[in-house]
């Protein structure tokens, strides 16, 4: 599955689905992917009822999620994000739909040496890495040790498989459907700094508005932490920038799930969401609010994917230690809400 992955330029898990009957998958990707299988000479196991397992089938791997994270930060924080229980649930149901244990820790990287999946003794056979994944962080993995970075930051040198989002044509999407409705004042914001991810967030945000003739610079807002530490605080520096402007945006792309705090804000100016002013939330998933997820117009992460990948690729990086690390990049998913209408008419 893997080399038919890589040769199709698809997941793992997508080739798996494919190869189970390819529910829930597009006719297009269907085809590619069983073209390329049988290319490379793909033939369906025969039935192995009555014959033994190998010990490689038998053998329950203990496997390790670790998530990092930096300074105030703390577990039952990151508990309360929805993304964040989405990646812990689905790496845990896709370690256990194989047969294996997944056993989950946190390590606050100002105190390295208080993770105990990090030592021998914890005997686990391979490690997936996410959260606040710095240069540190990799360097703290014990040598040897198959790994997987979930959500390594773009660009960072890494010698271990990576799972990633694409940024880049996920807030490329969002800016194109925002046009399409006929809006030309898109504004995007985010905090600076905060995220690694943001700079690539920014550019695609840039980079679109142009190639559709916008002006790329004027309505993106990136309050500092240190003038603003809480979310209300710099989104309310926000909104005061742009509807004090001689053309105020019709739309605003709020980066890591701060469309929340715009809502209330907007409200309390009694501006109507989406009649006065779309929201549009990328990426959702980082806030701890329900209605994020239930109503708002968003680009969100496949975090069932993603972590489905991390798993399997990390089995097979145990199984077979000489295989090439890999980076994979998936697509986001984009989930039109009641939040965001045609721009309102003067």
């Amino acid at each position: 599955m893997s080399a038919i992955a890589d040769a199709a330029d698809v997941s793992i898990s997508t080739v798996s689905r494919v190869l189970a009957g390819g529910q829930g998958i597009s006719s297009k990707t269907i085809d590619k992917v069983r073209k390329t299988a049988q290319q490379l000479g793909y033939r369906p196991k025969s039935s192995n009822i009555g014959r033994p397992q190998s010990k490689t089938r038998q053998k329950m791997l203990k496997l390790g999620l670790l998530h990092t994270f930096t300074g105030e930060y703390t577990p039952e924080h990151s508990i309360q994000v929805y993304l964040h229980q989405k990646f812990m649930i689905e790496s845990w149901r896709s370690a256990h739909q194989l047969g294996h244990q997944l056993v989950i820790d946190y390590l606050d990287l100002e105190h390295p040496d208080q993770s105990p999946l990090l030592s021998p003794q914890a005997g686990i056979d391979g490690l997936i890495l996410k959260g606040a994944v710095t240069q540190k962080a990799l360097n703290l993995l014990p040598a040897n040790l198959p790994a997987v970075i979930l959500r390594l930051p773009m660009g960072m040198p890494c010698p271990y498989t990576s799972v990633n989002c694409n940024y880049h044509t996920g807030i490329s999407r969002c800016v194109q459907y925002l046009h399409k409705l006929g809006h030309q004042h898109i504004a995007f914001f985010c905090f600076a700094n905060q995220r690694f991810d943001n700079l690539d967030k920014i550019s695609s945000y840039q980079q679109t508005l142009m190639s559709l003739g916008l002006e790329d610079d004027r309505y993106i807002a990136m309050p500092e932490l240190k003038d603003h530490p809480d979310a209300e605080s710099g989104c309310r520096w926000a909104l005061e920038k742009w509807l004090s402007m001689d053309k105020a945006p019709t739309a605003i792309i709020s980066s890591e799930g701060f469309c929340f705090e715009f809502d209330k804000l907007l409200k309390k100016r009694g501006l109507c969401i989406p009649k006065d002013i779309s929201l549009l939330d990328a990426v959702t998933g980082a806030s701890r609010h329900d209605s994020l997820r239930e109503h708002y117009t968003r680009l969100q992460m496949p975090a069932q994917q993603m972590s489905q990948t991390a798993v399997e690729h990390l089995i097979r990086h145990i199984r077979h230690p000489q295989a090439p690390p890999q980076t994979v990049l998936m697509e986001m998913d984009f989930i039109e809400g009641d939040t965001t209408a045609p721009p309102p008419t003067i």
